[in-house]
């Protein structure tokens, strides 16, 4: 028969050990969520998202801050080919974006798009266009620090919108009052400004 087990804190602690090695010979644990070769794959997996969403993200900043000063620069030299500059940033756009999907497996074939989808993406590439037509006007009468800034109240219109067009109901209360937190600082940061105008500001919107 084995022997009884020791009493006191030295017995609870072996008691311990002894289950953490039977544990050890049964093989790795099984938690929900965690596949079969243990929990340190899932977390391995999670850390390479991470990982890969920081990269992008990382590229993102990198070619907006591009995008951004290339613009003020050549808006400076040329003030008035607002929609010369948008129409070849646009040109670009589309070249990039179909060698992109050319190197992507499984892309060769177009996806079939209906009538109704093709109105809508016309019109959502028309306001994307003249949005972007806009922002370029902003860069040639404002600061580039401040067209961005103002561009941070684009939620707002957004939220509005969704409310009152497309019945998703108003935000939260949270939500609204971030929005009302950005609000206040664009109209701050407006208010320093020296470069702020009025033009400006209308071409923007």
């Amino acid at each position: 028969s084995p022997p009884p087990p020791p009493a006191g804190k030295m017995g609870a602690l072996r008691r311990a050990v002894g289950r953490l090695r039977e544990v050890g010979a049964a093989g790795p644990l099984s938690l929900p969520g965690a596949t079969n070769c243990g929990c340190g794959s899932g977390i391995l997996a999670h850390y390479r998202q991470a990982r890969t969403l920081a990269g992008w993200t990382a590229i993102w900043y990198f070619f907006a801050a591009c995008c951004v000063i290339t613009s003020k620069t050549l808006l400076e030299e040329l003030p008035s080919h607002v929609w010369t500059l948008t129409l070849w940033q646009f040109a670009v756009t589309v070249v990039c974006a179909r060698v992109w999907l050319a190197a992507r497996p499984g892309s060769g074939k177009p996806q079939v798009v209906s009538k109704a989808q093709r109105r809508l993406l016309l019109a959502e590439g028309v306001t994307i266009y003249l949005g972007l037509v806009s922002t370029n006007a902003a860069f040639g009468l404002m600061s580039a620090s401040l067209v961005e800034t103002i561009k941070a109240t684009e939620p707002v219109p957004s939220v509005i919108f969704a409310a009152i067009l497309m019945g998703e109901g108003w935000a939260p209360a949270t939500e609204q009052i971030a929005l009302a937190v950005v609000v206040t600082g664009v109209m701050l940061m407006s208010y320093a400004e020296s470069t702020f105008q009025l033009s400006g500001q209308r071409y923007h919107r």
